[in-house]
């Protein structure tokens, strides 16, 4: 069985323990005995044992991997995008120029009736409903025995991926994303679908429409769960088989209690029931309930009232949070019985958007991938980025007027990127090439490998994505002044495969991001990247660059990094970062690796502004501002400190395991007291910087 194949290669990995195996499957029997069918792999996500990294590379493993040579109703599948729970989502491009997102069945899972079934259901669904707040379908199908449904790409993250990296919701944003969602559940059920797996990560967080005054596009999707009214054809599926009388489909944390009791004639205060919960989660930055297993968050769903006094507390507005209340109630008989009702409630509270609205270029990159088809609205473009927004700063110990020797002023900012772009202009490449003419020139050199040859680019908006591999070694791409850019209509502007050797691009924007595959080597100078950055292995270096989405650093990759502002976080997982000088704006997160950091200043909007993970940690000079918790460590080292500033509400560090008494910290400076260390570090004004004992 699938599940036994992914749980046997989580083991194999090093995942997950026997031990934890073993919990999970007594949580699995435990739920059993209720009528909960629920499989060990996803109890193991569940329980916390196993990340949703370390899933997504399961998931690719037992994933087809013929899938980059199909062709799907015209479409040409160029690369995997990200994986979900029964298959994986590629990128899709048609000779005419039209982007898509084709979402394919694994080829393991393609064996299970059940699955197949289900993946047949969302296809049906989905292809019901035409709706601006529900992901489009384009169409449906089988091709060289891979069954698939082609979709619309959706430019902005999920509501998950926004909660976890942003933290919670604006109110009027909340509201307007409790209306929007409302009312693409109403146009489903009106069309006999229901949706029953209504949560933050089936929720997408796009662009506003030309001309419409709303904050964000949101968009529904996943329809795996969906059940369809009788007269599709459909009623097996929604009175037996996968969806039996006595088992709970859903996610526990958005799960109306009807759906937790395992009964089958859910309706659609079902979905209204999860939207609330999914809307008290945007709100708090919390779940309504929380608890060690799937089996007890269940069982409060079905027991415990929501506390609707932390909305209050949060100075919600009284007539949203009775609204709640109502979408919340246990008994179906007492809940708001339609989403007419619910729309008439909200139309009072909604807000104008105006200077309110959400920057869909701030949001952070969604776990299911997505893609501009539009091309973005023309801007100033840069040879060389701007000097940061404010200087990199000294480190100054929190509350305390201390100053050490590293001080980096704007000015030195100022006068570094000048130099680059006086070096840039002076250095000969031979004549520029118009972006008509890059293709061939990169033929050219793949044919004739020249390493070290420079390329110049002349000034202009070149067609991405660039994709350099093995016959590109050596190869220097160098802008010849300002306004050289790589735009892709979809996806990573710039692609860097397994054998790219000592490649050098200089005083470029990469309008799409970065990913580089397997072992590369690749340095950057002077780039803007538009976009995030996934480093799957290899090396990449890179200087005075500046980064607008998220960094994610993974399968023992390595990055190394200086003078640069990175505006999305950074996500590392077994693999080694080295950063010096720069800012990151964004939450820093380790798992399984090393992270060496030297005048660098952490800003989060959520907490904890750095967590470490069975991570390593050297720093030198690091300042982390945070609403929480600054530093969370979990079966972590850190063998050298030599000045950290935390300032923030919560405790400033929070430490599990041991420290070693030969680890070297000094020159602490927190706002709040730590936890979990032994010994004191001076918490306020005033304090003397000490050594640790």
């Amino acid at each position: 069985m699938e599940d036994d194949r992914l749980v046997q290669l989580a083991l194999s990995r090093g995942y997950v323990s026997q031990d934890q195996i073993d919990r999970a499957k007594a949580e699995q029997k435990s739920l059993a005995d209720r009528g909960i069918d629920h499989g060990v792999y996803f109890l193991l996500q569940d329980l916390g044992f196993l990340s949703d990294g370390d899933a997504r590379d399961l998931r690719r493993s037992v994933s087809s991997s013929s899938v980059r040579a199909l062709e799907i109703d015209g479409f040409v599948i160029q690369g995997r995008l990200g994986s979900g729970g029964m298959g994986d989502v590629f990128r899709a491009v048609h000779p005419d120029g039209r982007i898509s997102a084709v979402k394919l069945l694994s080829a393991k899972l393609a064996r299970s009736e059940e699955y197949v079934r289900r993946f047949l259901r969302e296809a049906r669904a989905m292809q019901r409903l035409s709706h601006p707040y529900i992901v489009g379908v384009h169409g449906a199908g089988e091709s060289l025995g891979t069954r698939y449904i082609l979709m619309e790409l959706v430019d902005g993250p999920s509501l998950k991926s926004w909660l976890i990296e942003k933290g919670k919701l604006d109110p009027a944003h909340a509201i307007h994303l409790l209306l929007q969602i409302s009312e693409a559940l109403a146009h489903a059920w009106g069309h006999g679908v229901l949706h029953r797996d209504v949560k933050p990560a089936n929720i997408l967080l796009g662009p506003p429409r030309p001309g419409v005054a709303e904050p964000f596009c949101s968009k529904l999707c996943d329809f795996g769960l969906a059940r369809l009214g009788p007269d599709t054809g459909d009623a097996d599926l929604s009175h037996g088989g996968l969806t039996g009388t006595g088992l709970a489909l859903g996610t526990p944390h958005y799960m109306s209690p009807e759906q937790a009791s395992g009964e089958h004639d859910v309706d659609q205060r079902a979905d209204i029931y999860g939207l609330g919960a999914t809307i008290f989660h945007a709100l708090l930055g919390q779940t309504l309930y929380s608890g060690k297993s799937s089996a007890v968050i269940m069982y409060k769903q079905v027991t415990e009232t929501a506390d609707l006094q932390l909305l209050r507390t949060a100075k919600i507005d009284e007539r949203l949070v009775s609204l709640l209340g109502r979408m919340l109630e246990k008994r179906r008989a007492q809940r708001i019985g339609s989403w007419d009702e619910v729309v008439a409630a909200l139309r009072p509270l909604v807000p104008a958007t105006g200077s309110a609205a959400v920057a869909p270029a701030a949001m952070p990159t969604a776990q299911v991938p997505t893609v501009t088809v539009q091309p973005a609205p023309s801007r100033p473009l840069l040879s060389v980025p701007t000097p940061l927004a404010e200087p990199i700063p000294a480190f100054v110990p929190a509350r305390r007027g201390l100053l050490t020797p590293l001080v980096i002023t704007a000015g030195v900012v100022v006068l570094v990127t000048m130099a680059a772009v006086g070096w840039l202009l002076s250095t000969s490449g031979g004549a520029p090439i118009e972006p008509a003419g890059l293709p061939a020139a990169l033929a050219a050199y793949a044919a004739a490998p020249e390493p070290g040859r420079v390329i110049l680019l002349a000034p202009g908006i070149y067609s991405g994505p660039l994709r350099l591999g093995t016959s590109h070694r050596g190869l220097r791409l160098r802008a010849s002044g300002g306004g050289v850019e790589i735009r892709a209509s979809g996806g990573p502007a710039l692609i860097c495969d397994p054998g790219l050797i000592d490649a050098h691009l200089e005083g470029i924007v990469l309008n799409g991001g970065i990913e580089t595959i397997g072992g590369c080597d690749l340095h950057l100078t002077a780039v803007e990247v538009r976009g995030g950055m996934t480093i799957g292995g290899g090396v990449v270096t890179a200087e005075r660059i500046r980064v607008s989405e998220r960094i994610v650093v993974r399968d023992r990759g390595s990055l190394s990094v200086s003078a640069s502002q990175l505006d999305g976080g950074l996500e590392v997982d077994r693999a080694d970062v080295r950063l010096q000088r720069l800012v990151i704006r964004g939450v820093v997160a380790v798992r399984n690796g090393s992270l060496h950091v030297d005048g660098v200043r952490i800003v989060a909007a959520a907490s904890p502004g750095l967590s470490l993970d069975h991570a390593a940690l050297t720093a030198a000079d690091l300042t982390i501002s945070a609403p929480g918790v600054g530093l969370n460590a979990r079966a972590s080292e850190a063998t050298e400190v030599r000045g950290l500033s935390i300032d923030g509400a919560g405790p400033a560090v929070v430490w599990s395991g041991e420290r070693q008494p030969t680890w070297h910290w000094e020159r602490f400076a927190l706002a709040t007291p730590p936890q979990g260390l032994p010994g004191q570090v001076p918490p306020g004004p005033g304090a003397d910087p000490a050594r640790l004992p």
